[in-house]
């Protein structure tokens, strides 16, 4: 899953604005689709690494020069696609978990979202009813690694934002949620079921 960048425009009504993502590639290629059972909206490779088109049927895969850690960014407005290698090598993590007033402060854990063969997973989801009070994101067993922040809403009330180490308690209103988080970027999504 992309999330919105903190700090840049997005409007989820319209699909226009600049939505990121960052992960472990392992070269084997990929295209970016807007709807997992749809090829309507989908970017391609074009001629070599770097040459990106869209809602092209011929296009190819999108092949990285080496497998790594890289940093994929679209601006749907202006329909650019940007992918750049990231210098540092983050940390992997077995479980990532949601913690806070509605489980006692204890672990819940997230499901990955890649579990294909070969993947190293960063994204994580849950689907949970949540309280309205106190919560953060954090790895399992441990607060070595925790993430809390704020709350912005777009314009369909959907929550997002970027937590930091050690952040504030997040507060979601209560009901149930459908729940995205990347451990490299600390972005998170609560989208209302």
């Amino acid at each position: 899953p992309m999330q919105t960048i903190e700090g840049y425009e997005y409007d989820k009504k319209t699909g226009q604005g600049e939505i990121t993502w960052s992960g472990y590639l392992a070269g084997n290629g990929f295209k970016l689709k807007q709807t997992p059972d749809s090829w309507d909206f989908q970017w391609g490779q074009g001629d070599a690494f770097g040459s990106y088109v869209k809602n092209d049927g011929g296009s190819g895969n999108i092949t990285v020069p080496d497998a790594g850690y890289y940093t994929v960014t679209l601006n749907t407005a202006t329909d650019e696609l940007n992918i750049e290698a990231m210098e540092d090598t983050p940390a992997v993590f077995g479980s990532i978990c949601l913690s806070g007033d509605f489980n006692g402060w204890t672990d819940t854990p997230m499901e990955p979202c890649f579990t294909f063969d070969g993947a190293v997973n960063h994204d994580w989801y849950l689907v949970i009813e949540l309280d309205g009070n106190g919560m953060k994101f954090k790895e399992a067993d441990s607060w070595d690694y925790n993430s809390g922040g704020s709350l912005k809403a777009t314009s369909t009330g959907e929550l997002y934002g970027a937590g930091i180490q050690n952040g504030d308690n997040l507060f979601p209103e209560a009901g149930k949620y459908l729940v995205l988080y990347n451990d490299i970027t600390r972005a998170y999504r609560f989208i209302k079921q």
